[in-house]
């Protein structure tokens, strides 16, 4: 059986980390993000994030400038087609997630699962 990033990535077109990168970035509200502080909110080294992004760019779903308050710093933000890129992986991964949770629990607790997260969906509102 295929691992779960690969089947992310066959599907959504995105790694894990790319997926985790992608989603810092819309949670961001619009918002660029140094390069550092991205590194730091996925709690993930500057050089691998660089990579990652690196990669990202190079296929149109992030875009970086020159930070204009700091010329060593480096900002990134997400295009729209990085945008529609999220949207098509979260669709594949919580696919592969809702699978997996149906496999490991009976109806009984998938409804009583049902009711609870419908309970948090009211008290988290959207963060933008």
């Amino acid at each position: 059986m295929a691992s779960r990033d690969t089947r992310l990535r066959a599907d959504g077109e995105l790694s894990r980390v790319q997926h985790r990168i992608l989603a810092r970035l819309d949670e961001s509200c619009g918002r660029m993000l140094r390069m550092a502080e991205l590194a730091d909110l996925l709690r993930s080294s500057r050089s691998r994030v660089t990579y990652q992004v690196t990669k990202l760019e190079r296929d149109g779903l992030v875009r970086r400038t020159a930070d204009p308050h700091d010329e060593r710093g480096v900002l990134v933000a997400l295009t729209d087609q990085g945008r529609r890129a999220l949207e098509t992986a979260t669709r594949v991964q919580l696919h592969l997630l809702r699978r997996q949770v149906e496999g490991a629990l009976t109806p009984t607790r998938l409804e009583q699962l049902a009711c609870l997260m419908d309970k948090l969906r009211e008290h988290f509102p959207r963060i933008c």
